[in-house]
């Protein structure tokens, strides 16, 4: 009886500890996957565009940083956005532009102006005519015309000085490319441009479509288009009702929407009965309609209204951000301004709360760990893995935060600091730079310039970042660091919030000693993070981003690895690094890049194979296979979530 009691007495009190383990489990309140980056005290804000946010205070416009700081003094009339490094301001009802120092480049002079583009600004001072102006303020092109586009993709649309007049398409040196009959045009958005057709009868007049020869791709049969293509598809109005079709003009998604936009990140917000909702190329909804206000996704995220407050949903629907605020714009590189308790805030996310937003199950994910690691072991050395579907922030990792030498890898962020420099315009991308012999990386060193121009050559700025980031150069890699200096990269990174990459020495003191290529290290989740930077634009400019992209998209080297066994058709932008054996032992096999996967969406991956026995055939393959069972594992898994 005894025994009977204090074995009652055990259970109870093991239940009783279980219970109040669960309690405080349960009350426990779930940390938040945001924080506050600064309060923004001013009367009126903008997003950040190249790291910086227009600001309204006493009637009058400056710029503050990420921190909050005013980097720029409120002294304009009226202030845009960052773009290429030059922003439009206001000064007594004139126009000009600055640079990110506060500078004036091109001093208020215009009755309008707009953003540079393909490296030319639309400006007029008289409003009777256009022209189009350099980064210096020079006039390129001038017009006759007020009736004038943008350029887009090398050509920009320029009628007569009436408005019946017919539009012709220029290049950037003012020649005339296209001739057309059409009264009405928008600027050429992926190789088509929306015109206004009008046929003799007049019975089929409408807005169409014409390739860059000038004819007609799609005639004007539905009742209102969209302005331009995006993602490959065009929002056209059918009956009251929106759809979408695709570059042969086939209806594509029904029209059964009363409001459509233009495809971002993979995704178009649509109005369906009344409220909004999301879906995705395929036609298919992603995001059933149940918002009655909400914004396009922006880096992963869409603002929605939701029972009286605003919160963020994810590319699934499901909320990352619990609508706890008053109002809320979207995320634009890594903040976004809310309206928290009547005080508006710049919020940020929470470096740990990436592992917060819904994934694959745990039983996919260490399905897809697992075999990582065995694909590893064939390398027979340490091996790193980081992948991140940017949008959704689904992940995979292995060894993480281990340190690998990068080897070439580390040009990436040294050609991000250069290009940083270049949108603040401290400097040039036509500035030449002698590049002597004694700036050559010794023989062994992969280094194009090196051989092709045995004497020494001089090279713009431009040239540079193309050698040494599309054919790996490290002569030239190494002439832009010592024009940056060690320093400006390290800060560059710190002010990305990225402290896993370290860039300590030249090419060439790496090829002195072995040793030193372990002191400049990345971690794979740092690699990522500096490619989600790269994607988002943090820290440089939109015409900087592309440069970069082209050249890590077009690089010729190590074709074998990341993209080894994609599909053909996939677009990688990616940065190689190798290290040669030595003892039969490699130090460093890397590649780090952007996957665009088939729905639009973005995959940030790096693998880093370090102090392995094998050889670099299977090395190479070591990464090819990971790659392509991390592809196959967020490519399939979408799948599966739509059905």
């Amino acid at each position: 009886m005894r025994q009977t009691i204090i074995f009652i007495g055990l259970a109870l009190t093991v239940l009783y500890s279980y219970l109040s383990q669960r309690s405080s489990q349960v009350n426990q309140p779930k940390p938040k996957p945001w924080e506050i980056a600064f309060l923004q005290p001013f009367e009126a804000a903008h997003p950040f565009h190249d790291g910086l946010a227009a600001i309204e205070t006493g009637g009058k416009y400056g710029y503050i940083d990420k921190t909050g700081r005013v980097v720029i003094e409120p002294q304009f009339d009226e202030a845009e956005d960052f773009s290429g490094g030059m922003a439009r301001v206001t000064i007594d009802y004139k126009v000009g532009y600055i640079n990110q120092r506060g500078e004036i480049v091109i001093k208020p002079q215009f009755e309008y102006a707009y953003d540079f583009s393909d490296g030319l600004a639309l400006v007029s001072s008289d409003k009777r005519s256009a022209s189009y102006i350099d980064n210096t303020g020079k006039v390129v092109i001038k017009t006759r015309s007020r009736y004038v586009t943008e350029f887009s993709e090398g050509l920009a649309a320029v009628s007569g000085q009436r408005l019946t007049d017919s539009y012709n398409y220029i290049d950037p040196t003012g020649k005339i490319i296209i001739r057309t009959p059409f009264s009405a045009a928008q600027p050429f958005y992926e190789g088509l441009s929306r015109v206004l057709i009008e046929p003799e009868s007049k019975s089929n007049r409408g807005y169409g479509f014409i390739d860059r020869t000038g004819q007609v791709v799609i005639g004007p049969q539905f009742d209102a288009v969209g302005d331009r293509f995006s993602d490959g598809l065009a929002k056209v109005l059918v009956k009251n009702k929106w759809g979408y079709i695709d570059k042969t003009g086939k209806i594509v998604i029904a029209p059964n929407y009363e409001e459509a936009d233009d495809f971002s990140e993979g995704l178009a917000r649509v109005k369906f009965a009344g409220v909004y909702g999301f879906i995705g190329k395929d036609g298919r909804s992603v995001v059933n309609p149940r918002f009655t206000i909400a914004s396009p996704f922006s880096e992963g995220l869409a603002s929605v209204l939701d029972r009286g407050k605003f919160g963020f949903i994810d590319r699934n629907g499901n909320f990352f951000i619990e609508p706890e605020f008053e109002a809320a714009d979207s995320f634009s590189e890594g903040v976004a301004l809310v309206l928290l308790n009547g005080k508006p805030v710049y919020i940020r996310l929470v470096a740990a709360s990436t592992s917060q937003k819904p994934t694959p199950t745990d039983k996919q994910n260490d399905k897809l760990r697992k075999q990582i690691e065995q694909i590893a072991s064939e390398a027979k050395g340490r091996v790193g893995v980081a992948a991140e579907v940017l949008e959704t922030r689904e992940s995979v990792s292995l060894n993480p935060h281990d340190h690998f030498p990068m080897q070439s890898v580390y040009k990436l962020p040294i050609a991000m600091a250069v290009l940083a420099q270049v949108d603040t315009g401290k400097l040039n991308l036509e500035q030449k730079e002698r590049v002597d012999k004694s700036d050559f990386v010794r023989l062994g060193q992969a280094s194009p310039v090196r051989d092709r121009y045995p004497n020494g050559v001089e090279l713009t700025l431009s040239e540079l970042l193309r050698f040494t980031v599309s054919e790996s150069d490290g002569t030239t890699s190494d002439v832009l660091l010592d024009l940056v200096g060690v320093e400006a990269v390290t800060k560059y990174l710190n002010e990305l919030g990225i402290n896993e990459i370290i860039v300590a020495n030249s090419e060439k003191e790496i090829g002195r000693d072995r040793e030193t290529q372990y002191r400049n290290w990345a971690s794979p989740q740092a690699a990522v993070q500096l490619l989600r930077s790269l994607h988002e634009r943090r820290g440089l400019s939109e015409q900087s981003q592309q440069l970069l992209f082209k050249h890590m998209t077009e690089t010729p080297t190590s074709a074998r690895r990341l993209k080894g066994f994609l599909p053909k058709t996939v677009v990688v932008a990616h940065k190689t690094g190798t290290g040669g054996s030595n003892d039969g032992v490699a130090p460093a096999t890397n590649d780090i890049g952007l996957i665009t996967l088939p729905d639009g969406r973005h995959l940030a991956i790096a693998v880093f194979v370090s102090d392995a026995r094998t050889d670099l055939v299977t090395r190479e393959r070591t990464i090819a296979r990971i790659a392509k069972a991390i592809y196959d594992h967020f490519t399939q898994n979408k799948s599966e979530n739509r059905e």
